[in-house]
């Protein structure tokens, strides 16, 4: 039997939400949610996506190319054009382009300081997530600076779905448990209960930790050599 040789399978928002409305037993087989459903759903919908980069980075929302030009005596960017979620690394990039690790600093950390336009290549720095403009600043301040700058690799945002033909920003392996989590959200308000709601809330938890599990860089673990230790 040939196979296809595609793989470039992904659902809807509309299909994401009529798989979990399915689920919930609020749809039959062949069915699209109603206007007015589907409007519930993809409220949720976003509500669920804008939760889960609380548990990140994930390594499908990581990205490693944003770069701040430095200006004469300036401590203070705005990183509004690539608007960080979190910034995971951040580099200092001389005129050599050799690229140093620089420190973070809390919020606290920052304002402690005693003299915030010190003179120097920058070694630390505060990125404040929750301003408008999403600054980052840095410390010591570049006095004369000519092709040096920040580097920083971060965790951007996941994208609104606005429509329901739009796809969701998750990668393809994501779909089953942003569809299963999406149906544990409507139990409540579609009044799914009993052995229907037991089953999705298991499925969707163990989905996520699937998800989890697999979104993640591999890890080595060093564990101490026991074999000719003497027993006391």
């Amino acid at each position: 039997m040939a196979t296809s040789g595609s793989t470039d399978f992904t659902l809807t928002a509309q299909q994401v939400i009529d798989y979990a409305l399915e689920d919930c037993g609020v749809l039959e087989g062949a069915s699209t949610a109603a206007s007015e459903d589907a409007d519930v759903a993809l409220r949720r919908l976003n509500v669920l996506l804008k939760g889960m980069q609380k548990n990140g980075p994930f390594l499908f929302s990581v990205q490693v190319d944003g770069s701040q030009t430095l200006t004469n005596a300036n401590g203070t960017y705005s990183l509004t054009s690539t608007t960080p979620l979190r910034l995971l690394e951040v580099r200092y990039s001389d005129a050599n382009d050799r690229e140093i690790p620089m420190i973070p600093l809390t919020r606290t950390e920052y304002f402690e300081l005693p003299e915030k336009t010190s003179s120097g290549p920058p070694t630390q720095y505060w990125y404040d997530a929750d301003s408008q403009d999403m600054n980052i600043y840095v410390w010591p301040v570049k006095g004369t600076v000519t092709t040096e700058s920040i580097e920083y690799t971060y965790q951007r945002k996941l994208e609104d779905v606005d429509s329901l033909e739009d796809n969701i920003d998750v990668p393809e392996e994501w779909l089953d448990t942003i569809a299963y989590k999406l149906a544990q959200r409507l139990l409540i308000p579609f009044g799914v209960k009993g052995e229907r709601a037991m089953m999705i809330n298991a499925m969707a938890e163990r989905l996520w930790a699937e998800a989890m599990d697999y979104d993640r860089e591999p890890m080595i673990t060093f564990v101490p050599e026991t074999r000719w230790r003497r027993a006391w």
